[in-house]
């Protein structure tokens, strides 16, 4: 009789057996798109972590490139500093009805291996489908209980995301894919508690997933065998990790996980998104004089308050976690990208004044429209008697409010900008990844090419 686990193996393969449509063919590229955009920006932010953390590693195998360090490093040591920077900027990938970010770990995790083996691109993005389609479906079946419990789901769920990505591009068997599952699950880990107050290892997480899921995937070939059922049994992962029933894990099957993505315009955690958007459609109309502004009051679901309201940053992280910060820094800029959180932020008189203004509380049925939309509503008063509401249901990026193709290039480019890369080179970058086909060789030389 088939278990769960067993069950979930079988449909994975059915699903992401299928030849991809032109449509998921564009939408995996845009996704990689994005995510060499956030890595290529996150590893200026941490070259100088990576470097003394390599120095004390002393690794002296060379398999697999970094984002913005010369030279190459093991695959494992890869996957994680790539990943680490790929979350870093606050700005990679995610599933809101999962309350995860996909691509650092997986995308991480896979470019690393993909490297050392000369993996061509339609194995590559077979294994990024799989990736993203176990991982996702097992974070939507996990939640809510799952956050509430305390687990980033990012770092649970990442790690099997990685491990299955991994076992897929390489072509494993099934009983090889199931003891990669059992090895990527006994290694998921990650608590939210290690990320509040001033922590500013969140991207650990990422990393931390990328690794340990090229790990469980390469131990699966070396003759270990795990339990029947990690995921159904009675001492399972949906039991260890959840309060909800055992799932039909899966979501419809005309709905694939890459469908559910959302992309970020904004240098912020995804919660603050629908309340800095609303506070920049505000500004727009013509409160463009933060002077002025004497209230902000903000109302929005239930899980988007708990260490997201402080009103003091005390670093980037800190900024970018903070709905207040992020308001202000939008009111006072216009924008709300990654120079918005600088340094030189984190000092304007002006964005700390406003978001000390900020009140923030608790929709009742707001909260119940959760992950269907992740609304805010945002009021603005001003000394000249003014008073300006705006709420957003579903902040841009998501599947229902995608960012126009344009819009995605034009990230891309400004992210590479920021990590030092010039624009003519991150053209021809996105042209590498549109037309990516058969051999990688050429994309790998241009992705990690340290001239520009």
């Amino acid at each position: 009789m088939k278990n769960i686990t067993d069950t979930f193996l079988e449909s994975l393969l059915q699903r992401t057996g299928k030849k991809l449509s032109r449509e998921h063919d564009k939408k995996l590229k845009n996704l990689l798109l994005d995510y060499l955009g956030v890595a290529y920006a996150g590893s200026v932010m941490l070259k100088e972590n990576h470097l003394l953390y390599l120095e004390k590693m002393a690794d002296v195998t060379s398999h697999s490139s970094l984002f913005g360090i010369d030279g190459k490093c093991s695959i494992q040591l890869a996957a994680m500093l790539n990943g680490m920077s790929a979350h870093a900027p606050e700005m990679d990938d995610g599933v809101r009805f999962g309350n995860y970010h996909p691509g650092a770990s997986i995308i991480s995790a896979l470019l690393a291996v993909a490297e050392k083996e000369n993996m061509n691109a339609e194995h590559f993005f077979k294994g990024m489908m799989a990736g993203y389609e176990a991982s996702v479906n097992l974070a939507i079946a996990l939640q809510p209980s799952h956050k509430k419990r305390g687990f980033h789901t990012t770092a649970t769920c990442g790690v099997i995301g990685s491990a299955i990505g991994v076992a897929v591009m390489l072509n494993y068997s099934i009983k090889e894919l199931k003891t990669a599952l059992t090895l990527a699950v006994t290694s998921s880990s990650g608590l939210l508690e290690a990320t509040r107050d001033h922590s500013n290892i969140k991207p650990f997480h990422t990393g931390k997933a990328a690794s340990n899921g090229i790990t469980a995937a390469y131990l699966a070939v070396t003759g270990y065998q795990g339990g029947d059922d990690v995921l159904g049994g009675k001492e399972g992962f949906f039991h260890a990790m959840s309060d909800e029933e055992l799932p039909a894990i899966f979501l419809d099957e005309d709905v694939y996980a890459i469908d559910l993505v959302y992309l970020k315009p904004y240098a912020a955690c995804r919660h603050a998104h629908p309340a800095i958007e609303a506070a920049l459609l505000i500004r727009k109309s013509g409160i463009d004089n933060s002077q002025t502004i004497q209230a902000i009051d903000i109302e929005t679901y239930d899980i988007a308050i708990r260490g997201h309201n402080h009103k003091v940053a005390h670093d980037t992280h800190s900024a970018k976690m903070s709905t207040p910060f992020s308001v202000a820094a939008a009111l006072v800029y216009g924008q709300a990208d990654l120079n918005a959180f600088s340094k030189e932020s984190l000092q304007n008189s002006e964005i700390k004044r406003l978001a000390g203004l900020v009140q923030i509380r608790a929709n009742e049925v707001m909260s119940r429209q959760v992950p269907e939309m992740r609304p805010a509503r945002v009021t603005i008063r001003t000394s000249l008697d003014e008073a300006v509401t705006e709420q957003v249901d579903l902040p841009r990026g998501e599947p229902e409010r995608p960012l126009t193709q344009e819009e995605v290039f034009g990230k891309f480019i400004s992210l590479a900008e920021y990590g030092g890369k010039e624009k003519r080179w991150a053209e021809t970058m996105i042209d590498e990844v549109i037309n990516l086909n058969g051999d990688m060789s050429s994309f790998f030389n241009h992705t990690f090419d340290k001239s520009n």
